[in-house]
């Protein structure tokens, strides 16, 4: 027989009619996006973010969000973080790292690293003291000619500040 048995029947696949699922050609880039979507909740999305008042384990975490693609809530998820404490002003930073020389970038209007009108624009850097620079972070008026900031690409802010 040209069949797959199933306890005493015989099922034959070329007699399997296909029109239980009949396919959507979507014909425009709304319609794919619909279908996408619809298709997506059916999969595993939910109407609801779930949210949890702890961290979950990290093999917990990857095997029921991170796995599934799925996004959560993780309320408390920083609460052990010592930085939530010593970040809450400057001091900290001005007691590690006061006379670290650092390289700030400076401009006019803080419009930096970005197209103004027919170019692309480059701010100024200096290096100055991290406490001079919090100075100024706190009190603009020091320099009211320009904006600063740290800025760093790629990584290499563990450059000045390992």
């Amino acid at each position: 027989a040209n069949g797959i048995s199933a306890g005493n029947e015989d099922f034959d696949a070329s007699e399997a009619s296909d029109d239980l699922t009949e396919e959507v050609v979507p014909q425009s880039i709304e319609e794919c996006c619909r279908l996408l979507s619809t298709e997506a909740r059916e999969l595993y999305l939910t109407s609801e973010v779930p949210v949890l008042t702890s961290p979950p384990s990290p093999i917990q975490f990857y095997r029921d969000y991170v796995s599934w693609n799925r996004p959560v809530l993780i309320k408390n998820g920083l609460k052990h973080w010592k930085a939530l404490q010593n970040w809450q002003t400057n001091e900290f930073f001005r007691g590690k790292y006061s006379d670290k020389e650092v390289t700030v970038a400076v401009t006019p209007n803080g419009l930096a690293d970005s197209p103004v009108n027919d170019r692309f624009v480059m701010p100024e850097e200096r290096s100055i003291k991290f406490g001079h620079f919090l100075d100024i972070i706190e009190s603009p008026d020091l320099d009211p000619q320009g904006i600063y900031y740290i800025q760093k690409q790629n990584s290499n802010l563990t450059e000045e500040f390992p």
